[in-house]
């Protein structure tokens, strides 16, 4: 079930609906943006450092991935689960790695939820981490 309030400043004037689907970080346009950059110097960062990135399976997977992410046709990290556990959200390119792969954790239960939180709480230097700490662990 969905909570929501109803909010006004005056009794004559029309309320505001606010919902938990009111503060998606991601949908604002300067979040988008940050998302394109960092998929942008990601991308440059992968190509920078691809002879060492030879040497994971993660490694060959990027450099592979890298062209797709640098001309817009995806981003790194991109919803997890099937299309119903996302398709409420704003929409996003598709992902080279599915959120709940590139964090670890096995989504088959909670993939919405998931996927509401990174929507919720989007910040470009937590994906740049999760991205970092993805290559270093493999």
């Amino acid at each position: 079930g969905e909570s929501a309030i109803v909010g006004s400043s005056s009794k004559n004037t029309a309320g505001e609906i606010y919902n938990s689907e009111t503060n998606l970080s991601i949908a604002n346009r300067l979040f988008l943006r940050q998302k394109r950059i960092l998929d942008i110097l990601f991308g440059l960062f992968v190509l920078m450092f691809f002879p060492l990135l030879l040497f994971t399976k993660a490694g060959r997977k990027l450099l592979a991935a890298a062209p797709d992410v640098l001309f817009g046709k995806k981003t790194w990290i991109g919803y997890c689960g099937q299309p119903d556990d996302y398709g409420y959200l704003p929409k996003i390119r598709q992902g080279i790695f599915a959120l709940d792969y590139i964090k670890g954790v096995s989504s088959e239960n909670m993939a919405r939820e998931l996927n509401r939180y990174y929507v919720a709480n989007y910040n470009p230097a937590n994906e740049f981490l999760m991205l970092l700490r993805f290559i270093l662990k493999t």
